[in-house]
């Protein structure tokens, strides 16, 4: 009896502390709108351009957060009209050298920065607030390795 009373007090101590009870909610989408919020809770300079897509502010630069038709993908984007130097030597070590981005120019020469997040299978808020600080990080980086 008291092997049956130390089995079922065991396994209501891992029921209580199991993922389920404490997992955080699982985001499937995303909308212009929810991700607005999210940024402004964060404290980020953040607001809705002609197009629809989210203006951030990141150090006085526009950069944009463009949240797919499906709600599945937010990318970070961002582009420069004006560079300095050898750009594609430049973005070609930063692709090689970095995680989590890419890097191209475009046909008239000017560099783009962008990073996508996928909704698809589920991710959590915390993972959308890392994406954001991986985006913010990646751009002061970018536009120092890169643009200037």
């Amino acid at each position: 009896m008291q092997q049956l009373l130390r089995v079922i007090c065991v396994s209501l101590f891992f029921l209580s502390v199991s993922p389920s009870a404490t997992a955080e909610p699982i985001l499937e989408s995303t909308s212009v709108e929810a991700m607005l919020e999210l940024m402004k809770s964060e404290g980020y300079a953040v607001s809705i351009d002609d197009d629809g897509d989210i203006l951030w502010k990141i150090e006085g630069y526009n950069t944009y957060i463009i949240v797919a038709k499906n709600n599945e993908m937010a990318q970070f984007f961002t582009v420069f009209t004006e560079s300095n130097g050898d750009i594609q030597t430049r973005v070609n070590d930063w692709n090689r050298s970095k995680s989590y981005s890419r890097s191209y120019w475009t046909t008239e020469g000017h560099p783009v920065l962008e990073l996508d997040l996928d909704f698809a299978g589920g991710i959590t808020e915390r993972r959308v607030k890392d994406f954001l600080m991986t985006a913010r990080y990646s751009f002061l980086a970018w536009l120092n390795d890169v643009v200037m």
